[in-house]
């Protein structure tokens, strides 16, 4: 189901990451889909089931002209009682009319992508309350951007900035073992041309492990 709360503004929920690229028609590259430490929970962190949320939310802010000015994409996972969530960002130009929905905070992100880009040092911000302690880190690959939050009981803030650590280094290996791939595809891709076609090409590639 498409709801939508803002002008221009529109989600849909669903059962896995999967449906929801179906759905936009294009990939969106979860670095967090095989890290077999983390259990699949609902995009806001809790168990699955609870109180009816859905594991994926799609949001994305459109014009009636069809623009799309950017999509986001939220799942959750659990590593036991702490919350992980990941949102990965799409972010296209900028309409010329604003909505209360797409100003200062769309521009926020992109700045945050820009920073993330080009391996600058990560930033991790910590944010406690009598209810949670929570880090918040941003990562960008590719057109993507990435925000991780790592949530917990205040008194356990180790546990969570550990998680969180557990979390950038999945991200780092996932795209240190994406770029291996595309490496990899160029050769088999030259190796086709130079024959000529896909007789006698083949190649020998040992998956890796995501890190426990």
């Amino acid at each position: 189901m498409v709801s939508g709360h803002l002008p221009g503004c529109c989600q849909r929920s669903f059962d896995d990451w999967a449906e929801c690229e179906a759905f936009l028609g294009f990939s969106i590259p979860n670095p967090l889909e095989e890290c077999t430490w983390l259990e699949q929970a609902t995009y806001v962190g809790m168990p699955v089931g609870f109180q009816n949320t859905p594991c994926i939310k799609a949001s994305w802010y459109g014009t009636a002209d069809g623009h799309v000015e950017w999509i986001s994409v939220d799942s959750g996972y659990r590593n036991g009682d702490i919350r992980v969530i990941i949102s990965a960002m799409l972010y296209g130009n900028p309409t010329d009319t604003k909505s209360s929905n797409s100003g200062s905070s769309v521009e926020l992100e992109r700045q945050n992508y820009l920073a993330n880009l080009n391996d600058g040092p990560l930033q991790i911000s910590s944010d406690c309350t009598a209810n949670y302690y929570s880090n918040t880190a941003y990562q960008a690959c590719g057109n993507m951007l990435y925000r991780f939050r790592v949530i917990d009981a205040p008194d356990i803030p180790l546990q969570v900035e550990h998680t969180m650590e557990q979390v950038v280094n999945a991200f780092h290996f996932y795209v240190t073992l994406s770029q291996k791939n595309k490496e990899i595809h160029g050769i088999i891709e030259l190796q086709m041309k130079a024959k000529g076609g896909l007789q006698n090409v083949s190649y020998q590639y040992q998956q890796e492990q995501f890190p426990e």
